[in-house]
């Protein structure tokens, strides 16, 4: 048999069977629901608190002054909220985080969530404060992305909108503590915006088992075809 031969009934045998090298599964985010018990200066169970006051609220707040329920996530339940400050983002941006286990490093992972922009209605002074706002993704202290900026509704008494989105990072450790934090992406002001549904999804484009074979195996029956050409 040619070395020709040999590679092509390598390549059948490979693709017909078409064996994959599975991709690790992804480490499991506790509570992504956010559930936990509704008040100011919370965080959700399984969470902490990393940063000034986040809240932990349902359809009715807290600081929903509007009047009109807000619509609650796909995940239902209780969901988290920051506020993202402009003057000093890094003292009173508000921020949740939890120590996560089991990455590969290297590997690629996405955050998937669901947000939304609550605004702040003013009851004392009939004020309506809608600022655009973000959610930050810290890996380790480390800024990896930031969600999609979403402006909140035009009107007080609108109903908010959920949106779907994700961040995607590299891992660049076994474990990571990962940490959302609200912003706003206005010149003044502070956007108040709630966050739910977290879920990690190992992103890492699996490796076709071909690559193994023709790293170790193939190589050895090569040399064999080329010994007994000889």
């Amino acid at each position: 048999m040619t070395t020709k031969s040999l590679l092509c009934l390598v390549y059948v045998s490979i693709f017909s069977i078409g064996i994959y090298a599975k991709a690790d599964a992804a480490p499991v985010l506790l509570n992504g629901s956010l559930n936990g018990t509704v008040g100011e200066n919370m965080a959700a169970s399984d969470w902490s608190i990393a940063n000034a006051t986040p809240d932990i609220v349902d359809a009715t707040g807290p600081f929903n002054n509007t009047g009109v329920n807000w619509t609650l996530s796909p995940d239902g339940g209780t969901f988290a909220r920051g506020n993202g400050h402009h003057s000093d983002p890094a003292s009173f941006s508000e921020a949740f985080e939890q120590t996560v286990s089991g990455f590969t490093n290297g590997a690629s992972y996405t955050l998937e969530f669901s947000q939304t922009n609550l605004g702040f209605y003013n009851a004392r002074f009939g004020d309506w404060f809608n600022r655009n706002g973000y959610w930050g993704l810290f890996v380790d202290d480390i800024l990896v992305g930031q969600s999609t900026t979403i402006g909140g509704p035009t009107n007080f008494d609108d109903s908010i909108v959920w949106l779907s989105d994700s961040i995607t990072f590299t891992a660049t450790s076994v474990t990571q503590t990962i940490r959302l934090q609200a912003f706003t992406a206005d010149l003044s002001g502070i956007a108040y915006i709630g966050i739910d549904g977290l879920q990690l999804v190992n992103t890492t484009v699996p490796v076709p088992a071909a690559v193994w074979l023709f790293g170790s195996g193939l190589i050895g029956l090569i040399g064999i075809a080329r010994r007994k050409k000889s």
